[in-house]
């Protein structure tokens, strides 16, 4: 099993343990199972994560200014999550397809996000 770090849209990055596995000749898959979640603690954090989420040129991500705002105030917003997910009360699964045994360059991949049962 190997770990790999996936950034997502919407201000977070998920670290992730992965197993391979061939779906068929043509067709190949990764299951993560998440093992860490970061959330952008500070401004800087947050423009890290922003994509161009509307087309227009311009990243935003105003989610996690909200939640660097929070960190500001003193609240612990990574410990809180680190501790939901140590505890299996927050449990996500990702699937990775592409047509690239390697998963490196593929226009079409696809990526579904499950929302687990709490362990």
């Amino acid at each position: 099993m190997s770990r790999r770090a996936l950034c997502i849209s919407g201000s977070l990055c998920l670290v992730a343990a992965f197993t391979a596995t061939t779906v068929h000749a043509a067709n190949y898959a990764r299951t993560y199972l998440v093992n860490d979640v970061l959330l952008p603690t500070s401004n800087s954090q947050s423009t890290s994560y922003a994509i161009d989420v509307d087309g227009d040129g311009f990243i935003e991500n105003n989610f996690g200014q909200i939640l660097a705002a929070l960190t500001a105030q003193g609240i612990d917003l990574n410990g809180s999550m680190d501790s939901a997910v140590a505890s299996g009360s927050i449990v996500h699964l990702v699937r990775l397809q592409s047509t690239d045994a390697f998963l490196n360059n593929d226009p079409a991949a696809q990526a579904t996000w499950c929302v687990g049962v709490p362990t």
